[in-house]
């Protein structure tokens, strides 16, 4: 399907696409993870964002994972923010992005900068609990997400 044929889909033809189902996978890093920055009223932050493709569905329904269409269709973003005026706060998020990289990706840090761990995060596999978040601003709506990483062990 081309840009165009969307275009011209017929607005109230548009359903909501279903979740993942919940559960535990293994995943990969799939990309070097991207270096951005966000802002709100809240505050002000710059970010690290991973991409994690799943391998395997490890405690998840099959049936349902299979209805989604196995799990090379589960791709979820684990995100890292620094706030910029809140020194107590970055360094919990450096530390947090430490036991991602060290402890549930096993990598290496020795002699290495941060720069470097995440693009040898790429392939870097391990566990991740997928959960649904409710949209804040309307409840019908649910988000698929990462509830928690651990190692591979």
């Amino acid at each position: 399907m081309n840009f165009a044929d969307i275009l011209n889909t017929k607005v109230e033809d548009i359903e909501r696409p279903p979740l993942p189902p919940v559960g535990t996978y293994r995943m990969a890093v799939a990309k070097v993870p991207e270096i951005g920055e966000r802002s709100s009223e809240k505050g002000e932050w710059d970010t690290i964002d991973f991409t994690l493709q799943a391998l395997e569905g490890v405690t998840v329904d099959q049936d349902e994972l299979e209805k989604f269409g196995g799990p090379s269709n589960v791709t979820l973003r684990h995100g890292f923010m620094f706030d910029r005026h809140d020194a107590v706060k970055q360094d919990r998020a450096k530390f947090n992005l430490r036991v991602f990289l060290e402890q549930h990706l096993g990598l290496d840090p020795k002699g290495k900068k941060l720069n470097e761990l995440l693009n040898e995060a790429v392939g870097a596999q391990c566990l991740v609990t997928l959960r649904y978040r409710q949209d804040p601003s309307n409840p019908e709506i649910q988000y698929a997400e990462v509830g928690k990483t651990a190692p591979l062990e």
